[in-house]
């Protein structure tokens, strides 16, 4: 029997190409904020601490998916001022209050800071 020529070779473009697989390249702006479940669980957690009110208005939010009452999980100080993305800096708002936040917040951050 003739045995196939290898390819020396071979055997190192497999070890690159599976260690090339593992490696990610940085995201551009990641703030390593929760995702996914973490996220969910989060927003529960920030929601029965908080109990089912705005903070901002107290309007009652609901945390059930596709409600006509959602909330929106806010940072009390925003991840670009320095604000941690971990439960002391987080609060309920509802979308109105979230919105006029984030809206304040931009124009903060275009002038430099708060004030």
């Amino acid at each position: 029997m003739s045995q196939r020529p290898r390819i020396p070779a071979a055997a190192q473009r497999v070890q690159m190409a599976q260690a090339t697989r593992l490696q990610q390249a940085p995201r551009i702006g990641a703030t390593h904020r929760d995702r996914g479940r973490a996220r969910q669980e989060a927003r529960l957690r920030i929601w029965l601490r908080d109990g089912p009110h705005c903070k901002g208005c107290g309007k009652l939010i609901d945390i059930t998916p596709g409600t006509p009452d959602p909330f929106e999980l806010d940072h009390t100080v925003p991840l670009w001022q320095g604000g941690k993305d971990a439960d002391h800096n987080r609060q309920c708002l509802c979308p109105d209050c979230h919105a006029a936040k984030t809206a304040r917040e931009a124009q903060e951050r275009v002038r430099g800071g708060p004030g």
